[in-house]
């Protein structure tokens, strides 16, 4: 049985960034999160639909999925250990939402995404909270050019698959230009060639699209001075690991971890030389 709940206790949330554009509007969300935080007592003076919707998860069955009470079957969402500390078990806390997005794991595209449906992300997205509301449009920008994909392809991890990973600490390590140090000049053109690529993008001009990527990319080399050499350096580079990670699992004896790592059998007795065990690709770029 459905229950039509009041608008002001939903709130848009992403949960999946991968089939986002980097512009996400409010047309773009399907996907609604419950944010109460009143007491049952108090929705129930309101009289509010919302109120039957919690009242039917405490009655509902549910399985615990992991840990060693995995498996083990639940009645109502509020005697899980998740919610159980919780003043309210469906009160998720107060948070707003943050005007950049990143996926935890990046795959084939390195992507900022700007939030402008104001949405909320789960934990499959860091949150990018600029200093100053007027940097927004422009540090997504620099955020969203190939100089920032190369850095994070650099400083990020590898994973199975051909995954890359950027902890928050390794995130916030980043070295990122610094949007309050830009010429007027200067933010404009990044500004004017980051709406071009989401204008783009929205109207589906894949042409259209890279000819604007290419147009931010200069805009943020034209900053920090780049020669032609060295723009077409760092697209080669680029393009090497970002090839080298997502073929990483036809290459696996490269890169096992050192806790996968098992030793070799005895060499023969004519086999004098040992063979040193098999490193991570990344400990060699």
């Amino acid at each position: 049985m459905g229950h039509l709940l009041e608008k002001e206790y939903l709130k848009p949330i992403i949960v999946s960034p991968k089939e986002m554009k980097i512009e996400i509007n409010p047309l773009d969300i399907n996907q609604w999160v419950l944010v109460v935080h009143k007491s049952k007592e108090e929705l129930s003076k309101e009289n509010a639909n919302v109120l039957k919707y919690i009242q039917l998860g405490e009655e509902t069955e549910t399985t615990i999925k992991g840990g060693k009470k995995g498996g083990t079957v639940v009645k109502g969402f509020h005697n899980l250990s998740t919610v159980k500390s919780r003043k309210l078990w469906y009160d998720v806390g107060e948070r707003e939402p943050a005007p950049i997005l990143r996926s935890r794991r990046i795959w084939e595209r390195c992507v900022y995404l700007l939030n402008k449906a104001n949405a909320l992300a789960n934990d499959s997205l860091y949150e990018i909270l600029p200093k100053n509301k007027e940097d927004i449009n422009v540090l997504a920008g620099i955020l969203n050019s190939s100089i920032i994909a190369l850095t994070s392809e650099l400083e990020g991890r590898f994973y199975g698959g051909g995954v890359l990973e950027l902890e928050v600490y390794e995130t916030k390590a980043m070295t990122v230009i610094d949007p309050s140090k830009l010429s007027k000049n200067d933010r404009h053109k990044i500004e004017f060639a980051f709406s071009k690529v989401c204008e783009a993008q929205n109207k589906g001009n894949e042409k259209l699209e890279q000819k604007a990527k290419s147009e931010l990319d200069n805009a943020v080399f034209d900053v920090l001075i780049l020669k032609e050499s060295e723009r077409k350096q760092l697209y080669e580079g680029l393009e090497s690991l970002r090839r080298m990670r997502l073929q990483r699992k036809e290459v696996g004896v490269l890169v096992e971890t050192a806790e996968g790592w098992k030793p070799p059998m005895k060499p023969k007795k004519e086999r004098i030389i040992e063979l040193e065990p098999s490193k991570r690709i990344d400990t060699w770029v």
